[in-house]
């Protein structure tokens, strides 16, 4: 991120980190992290193993290893992208692979994220599980306790 830079600049550095991301390389991505950085993908771990809140770089790259392990991103298209302030949010499209069976699979995710000092402090991603569920398979969602709306608890 450029602290102090038009919005122009701080939208194109946004952009270039959706990119090293989707090529696979989360250098460039981390470089833009606080090192204490709260870091979480949304959605229920009995669902989706890398979910849940990390804390640190270490964490945040734990996290997209896991993913990496389960997906193989084939596209990254940002659709919004919004600042105000220090907040940011993004609206994009993804496409993934599920590695072990081959499945292509499209949604929209939200991130939601705070920066300061020019670092991202704080990273939530949203997604509908629904949606990716029934693209992977039935059974993602069986995973899921009856009743509950996440993993927590």
């Amino acid at each position: 991120m450029i602290p102090d830079a038009p919005p122009e600049a701080r939208r194109a550095a946004i952009e270039a980190l959706y990119a090293a991301y989707a090529s696979g390389d989360p250098s460039l991505t981390l470089a833009a992290m606080a090192d204490d950085i709260e870091f979480e993908f949304v959605a229920p771990r009995t669902a989706f193993a890398f979910a849940g809140p990390r804390v640190g770089k270490a964490g945040a790259l734990a996290a997209m290893g896991e993913i990496a392990k389960i997906y193989s991103v084939d596209f990254i298209t940002i659709k919004s992208l919004m600042m105000d302030g220090d907040d940011v949010c993004v609206i994009m499209r993804a496409g993934f692979t599920e590695r072990s069976s081959g499945i292509s699979l499209e949604t929209d995710l939200i991130d939601v994220a705070e920066v300061k000092g020019g670092k991202i402090v704080k990273l939530r991603e949203f997604f509908s599980v629904d949606h990716v569920a029934t693209q992977l398979d039935s059974s993602v969602l069986l995973a899921i306790p009856p009743g509950r709306v996440s993993g927590a608890g």
